[in-house]
């Protein structure tokens, strides 16, 4: 399964190692489901994790980060025209749909209304919404090395 992380899942996840979104995070390191990135969500994440009002240790976001860019696949995020409740996740909903994947959220409201990429952590840990599986796109992304 192929899940583009929205940054509020990875906060979630430091700020509660043990709860749903670090279950999905550990999933992501371990090689269980496939987190999907690229240079615009990377500079995101960093730039979010290592805000002085989060307070994270930065060794713990770099080596979050590194584990997190070793087990990904780098995709390059395709304009859509559709639109956003939140302008800044669009890359997130761009990246996840340029590859037939899922962006993992804390904040549907965030997204397009009822749209099955789009799904919460519980969703992940649960296998809801019932097209979630672990079935690769159906056409080979374009994957820009970084």
């Amino acid at each position: 399964m192929l899940v583009v992380l929205d940054t509020n899942v990875l906060v979630s996840a430091l700020l509660n190692p043990g709860g749903t979104p670090d279950a999905v995070v550990q999933m992501c390191l371990r090689g269980e489901i496939t987190p999907v990135i690229n240079e615009e969500i990377l500079f995101e994440y960093r730039d979010v994790l290592r805000r002085s009002k989060f307070s994270f240790a930065l060794w713990k976001v770099d080596l979050l980060l590194l584990g997190l860019r070793a087990r990904a696949l780098p995709i390059a995020a395709k304009p859509l025209d559709a639109a956003m409740p939140d302008e800044s996740d669009r890359i997130f909903y761009e990246t996840a749909k340029a590859c037939n994947g899922y962006v993992v959220t804390g904040n549907l409201k965030h997204y397009p209304k009822n749209d099955p990429c789009v799904v919460t952590a519980r969703d992940v840990m649960e296998g809801k919404r019932g097209t979630l599986t672990a079935a690769s796109p159906s056409a080979p992304p374009t994957a820009p090395r970084f």
